[in-house]
């Protein structure tokens, strides 16, 4: 049967690696947004959501390459410390962190992630069933003048259902399965036709892009990522991106700008003090999303947005790609080193001779005197290893600090 230690071991090893990865993640993805300014709304979303996605996996794609270059790398030969060279830095440091991870610490790390797993994946399945509770119970079904034609014009072979809900500060859709696109009672009254229609068209291409059901994938994938700091930052960019996106797709629909600015400017006037529903549609920065409608958002042509747009998920891509390179290397360094230095060090000092057996920084066996030490009195945490006599005193006590390499503070002579 296996250990827990031999899956949490090499578990908090590639969470260590994306710790690290994740802000170099994070810098790429900062570099990739600001070199998609003036490109529409949906090459930053794409780009939000790749680092969403890669963020969530780096363990496992992490894992998986350090596998894949373990296999094409020839096995290890056993040395003898003499002929041990020097290990590169990114392997070093992976020993040396090792060295100093205990295996209940290893354990512990690894229990607590899988907590924060189950309670992530837990808060987002409690946060569907409610909403499903929510329109089950909730308001009013609606049908606005002319829906079926509006569905049609945002590119929908179906009209989804409305339903109007005193509840609803702002807009949005909710439903994975079914969507049903909510809005506050009385808006209907309180936007002008023109209004409406916008209004109802970004909502519609909410629908058209199935935004519900990738937020509601994303969260799932996220909630493994949830010791991720930068996951948060991506995160608040998709939800910002999306509404441009729907924004953009709307106005494209209507063919003009004002309509959607100006019912935004109105719904904000209505909800200004009221609490926020931070569902789908009520995401992204008001202002920002005014100015970037008003202004017409994206300012290049077709060919600069798919040629910016290539080279910045290209960009991304590598960089990603690079991280995993850098840590299946240094997992790779740290295999050999573990499986392949086998080092029988012979030493004295003024009390005797002892003898120690490291495999892979690991002391397996000693003798003190010629006396074997048993191996329940070889107690080593990290670097430092304590050998104990029989009354449980430590006899003797070492450091491990490189393959075949060793250091004690020399005992005094033994009493005659």
């Amino acid at each position: 049967m296996t250990d827990l230690a031999d899956v949490a071991t090499p578990l908090v090893r590639y969470l260590a690696h994306s710790l690290w990865q994740g802000p170099v993640l994070l810098l790429a993805y900062l570099a990739v947004r600001r070199w998609l300014a003036g490109v529409r709304a949906e090459a930053s979303c794409r780009a939000a959501t790749t680092g969403i996605v890669l963020l969530a996996l780096l363990p496992l794609l992490t894992a998986l390459a350090a596998l894949l270059s373990a296999g094409s790398t020839p096995a290890a030969s056993n040395v003898g410390p003499s002929a041990v060279s020097p290990m590169p830095v990114p392997g070093e440091l992976l020993r040396l962190f090792q060295l100093h991870v205990t295996e209940n610490f290893a354990r512990a790390v690894a229990l607590a992630w899988c907590a924060g797993v189950l309670l992530s994946l837990g808060h987002v399945l409690v946060g569907v069933r409610r909403i499903n509770r929510l329109l089950a119970r909730a308001g009013r079904p609606v049908a606005p003048w002319g829906l079926a034609g509006l569905a049609t014009r945002a590119g929908l072979a179906r009209t989804p259902e409305v339903r109007e809900w005193s509840g609803a500060t702002a807009p949005f859709v909710a439903g994975w399965r079914h969507p049903v696109v909510v809005l506050p009672a009385g808006l209907q009254q309180l936007l002008t036709p023109g209004e409406l229609e916008a209004v109802l068209l970004h909502e519609l291409a909410h629908v058209r892009r199935q935004d519900v059901r990738t937020n509601l994938l994303l969260r799932l994938l996220a909630a493994f990522a949830w010791h991720q700091l930068p996951l948060w930052k991506l995160m608040s960019d998709l939800g910002r991106e999306r509404e441009h996106c729907c924004d953009e797709l709307a106005v494209s629909a209507m063919g003009r700008t004002l309509p959607l600015a100006r019912a935004l400017l109105t719904m904000e006037e209505r909800r200004s003090g009221q609490p926020r529903l931070a569902m789908a549609g009520t995401g992204g920065d008001f202002a920002s999303r005014v100015r970037r409608i008003v202004s017409g958002g994206a300012t290049m042509a077709g060919h600069q947005i798919r040629r910016r747009a290539a080279v910045a998920m290209t960009g991304l891509l590598a960089v990603a790609g690079s991280t995993m390179v850098v840590a299946a290397t240094a997992e790779g360094e740290f295999a050999a080193w573990a499986s392949g230095v086998h080092a029988l060090i012979q030493a004295s000092d003024p009390a005797g001779p002892f003898t120690v057996e490291l495999v892979g920084g690991q002391l397996v066996a000693a003798t003190i005197d010629g006396v074997t030490i048993p191996r329940n009195r070889i107690v080593q945490r990290g670097q430092q290893v304590r050998l104990l006599d029989a009354a449980g005193r430590s006899e003797l006590t070492l450091d491990v600090r490189a393959p075949g390499t060793i250091h004690w503070s020399p005992r005094p002579p033994r009493s005659p």
